[in-house]
This record gives C-alpha cells, structure tokens and sequence, in this order.
C-alpha cells in the first residue's frame, strides 16, 4: 500500500518470516526479493528520501530559527 505522497507504507506481518524468506534457513531456499527489489530501484529510492529530508531539515530549521527569537 501506499501513503498520500506515493510512498510504500509499511504492512503487517511478521518480520521473522521476511528474514526467512529473503535470506533461507536450512530446510528452505533464500527467495531475494528484497534484495532484488533494492537494487533495481534504489537511485528512486535515496532520490526520495534525500528530498524527504531536505523538506525535513528545512523545516526543522525554520522551527528552531522561531524558537530561537
């Protein structure tokens, strides 16, 4: 699912099996989706989030400026 701004949100489960399922164990194969998934899209991915943090910085600063008169 995603949030307002087209985001994935996170969604429930257990993140015991994510482990298992991405990684293996003895008695089952790794299946590397995350794996896969981060290395197609992971210049998308730090793009949004250093212009999440830029948003995020400035108005942090903006809110300390005003604390700070």
């Amino acid at each position: 699912s995603e949030d307002r701004e087209g985001r994935l949100a996170a969604v429930g489960g257990s993140p015991g099996y994510a482990w298992l399922e991405e990684f293996g164990n003895g008695k089952q194969a790794a299946n590397p989706a995350g794996r896969q998934a981060w290395e197609t899209k992971k210049t998308v991915a730090l793009d949004r989030l250093a212009d999440d943090l830029r948003v995020e910085l400035a108005k942090a600063a903006k809110k300390a400026a005003r604390k700070a008169r």
